[in-house]
């Protein structure tokens, strides 16, 4: 059971998927935004949000190691301390996220936005 959570919580995948995403909207930013001082807050929120998204990655290969560290020692308070620190960092890492997306949305209008993120 407690490897099970092991594999969901940190052998889930990276987010390799989220920085390709963020790529192709730094690309979009570059095509779509005219005003350069605008397209420049945008690419520097764009930016940020891949700059957040790398230091998650890092975070969460450290809380794997201590995790997989607590599993072989068997020492449930290692275990419960790194996923402590793990869902604390989860939750700073998503509240981060969704304020640089408001960030960026508010940089944009709303017919760049439509063209960055169209609806599928």
């Amino acid at each position: 059971m407690l490897i099970a959570l092991y594999l969901m919580l940190f052998g889930g995948g990276s987010s390799s998927g989220m920085l390709d995403f963020i790529s192709e909207t730094q690309d979009s930013v570059k095509v779509v935004v005219e005003d350069q001082d605008r397209r420049k807050d945008a690419l520097g929120t764009v930016k940020a949000l891949e700059k957040r998204v790398d230091a998650h990655n890092k975070a969460v290969g450290r809380y794997s190691k201590a995790m997989s560290s607590a599993i072989s020692d068997a020492d449930t308070d290692e275990m419960d301390i790194a996923l402590d620190e793990y869902f604390a960092q989860r939750s700073s890492y998503n509240s981060d996220m969704l304020d640089l997306r408001f960030e960026l949305k508010d940089q944009l209008s709303r017919e760049e936005w439509q063209q960055i993120f169209p609806e599928e």
